[in-house]
C-alpha cells in the first residue's frame, strides 16, 4: 500500500469545499490539478488530518493519499431515485400510501 502527501497543489486552497465527511463515507475525487489521473477515482474516508487541513482517503486499490476538501465530492449513487420523498431503487415495489389518523 503507498501512501502519498498531497494530491493537491497549495495554489487550490481558494474556495475549500466545507463540506465535513465523516470516516466510511464514500467520495469522488474531482479538480485535482497535480495528479489528473485521480479525477473520477472513488475513495472512502478514512480521516481527517487537521495539520495538513486534508482528508486521509483509501482509493479502491488501497493507496491512502490526502486530499484538500475541495476536491472531493459526495458519491451519488445513480441507481437511487425520489419517490414521494423517499428513496427508493428502481424495479423495487412503490411504497405504501400512509393514512394518519387521530
Amino acid at each position: 500500500m503507498q501512501h502519498h502527501e498531497s494530491a493537491a497543489t497549495s495554489s487550490e486552497n481558494a474556495g475549500c469545499n466545507q463540506q465535513e465527511f465523516a470516516a466510511g463515507t464514500r467520495v469522488q475525487l474531482q479538480n485535482i490539478t497535480s495528479r489528473p489521473a485521480l479525477n473520477g477515482k472513488e475513495a472512502v474516508i478514512e480521516a481527517w488530518d487537521a495539520a495538513s487541513k486534508r482528508y486521509l482517503v483509501r482509493l479502491e486499490d488501497g493507496d491512502q493519499l490526502r486530499v484538500r476538501p475541495r476536491c472531493i465530492h459526495r458519491r451519488v449513487d445513480a441507481t437511487l431515485f425520489v419517490q414521494a420523498e423517499s428513496f427508493v431503487q428502481p424495479g423495487a415495489p412503490a411504497a405504501p400510501e400512509v393514512t394518519e389518523t387521530c
